[in-house]
């Protein structure tokens, strides 16, 4: 397969150069972690404007633990790294 819609690895050059201003949040555990690395390392050698932040020791789909899914803290460490995510979001926007 060499369509960037079954992997925007597979992007042409000219994608990575046009592409807006970006912020990755990845999870050190789940499992498409490294493609995520991958992907802000592809993105920045084209010039991209974009970003990683890396929850240290989270996994896949840990933001469903947070008490912004559910209503209640099950995890504190995802409480804080959803809050991280949601304070980035706004600044973002600025």
């Amino acid at each position: 397969m060499i369509d960037p819609k079954g992997s925007p690895l597979l992007a042409p050059e000219k994608l990575f150069k046009t592409m807006p201003k970006a912020h990755i949040f990845a999870a050190e555990h789940d499992i498409l972690y490294d493609d995520q690395v991958a992907f802000t390392r592809v993105a920045k050698k084209f010039g991209s404007d974009i970003k990683m932040t890396t929850w240290k020791g989270a996994f896949h789909i840990e933001q469903s633990f947070s008490k912004w899914w559910g209503g209640k803290t099950i995890m504190p460490s995802c409480d804080q790294n959803i809050g991280l995510y949601l304070d980035a979001i706004i600044k973002f926007q600025k």
